[in-house]
């Protein structure tokens, strides 16, 4: 009359192998995004930066929406605000993580509602020489 006990020992290591093989994907994902965030924004605001045409700042944060919701995995982008100052541009992106678990949203978002992803960097375009010749 032992043949179920087996069975019912089985059930938990499935269970539990399938929650960490879960937390493993969900931990890779939030990493990925975290990645893409940054190399996106840095490569936009360098290509913003260095453009010749400025752009304002309203259409380059609706393209960079855009481009960060076509790579982003579990990340979602709630609110993008672009500021050019005098000699730096600065950027913030907020974004928020649309799971319903509270407990998996409390560990990936460290217990707040948005996760907040700042960049800076200069404004500085390079000088052009006399002998520089454009066409």
């Amino acid at each position: 009359m032992k043949r179920g006990y087996y069975t019912v020992e089985a059930t938990f290591v499935m269970m539990i192998t399938i929650l960490i093989f879960l937390s493993i994907c969900l931990g890779g994902m939030y990493v990925h995004d975290k990645v893409i965030l940054s190399s996106v924004a840095n490569q936009h605001l360098a290509s913003w930066i260095s453009s010749e045409k400025q752009m304002k700042e309203q259409k380059w944060e609706t393209s960079l929406k855009e481009k960060l919701e076509k790579k982003l995995l579990l990340l979602q982008v709630k609110k993008i605000e672009a500021s050019k100052h005098l000699l730096f541009r600065k950027v913030e992106i907020k974004v928020s993580v649309p799971i319903t678990e509270p407990f998996v949203k409390k560990v990936l978002l460290k217990g707040k509602k948005e996760m907040s992803f700042k960049i800076t960097r200069e404004d500085i375009t390079p000088a052009n020489y006399m002998w520089d010749v454009r066409k």
